[in-house]
């Protein structure tokens, strides 16, 4: 778990981070820690939203009925473009 954290502090725009906190939901589950597991998924999902392992927490969480973050969309802009006056 401590490595898996070390790589989603310390390397946040690696590949390996998504993976490594998606990781820590899939340890946390094995505890029988529900409701942290929900909350590494939904961070997955929300810090994550572009990644095979945001999918993935995805579906973690849709097995364990839990509620999901809204995921962002690439296509969306942030702001709408209107000219200015």
């Amino acid at each position: 778990m401590t490595t898996y954290q070390q790589v989603v502090t310390q390397y946040p725009k690696s590949y390996a981070a998504p993976f490594a906190a998606y990781s820590e939901g899939e340890i946390l589950l094995r505890r029988f820690l529900r409701d942290e597991a929900q909350r590494s998924f939904n961070m997955v999902v929300t810090q994550f939203p572009q990644s095979p392992a945001a999918r993935m927490a995805s579906s973690q969480l849709a097995r364990l009925g839990a509620s999901q973050p809204p995921r962002a969309s690439v296509a969306e802009p942030a702001v709408s473009a209107q000219p200015v006056q």
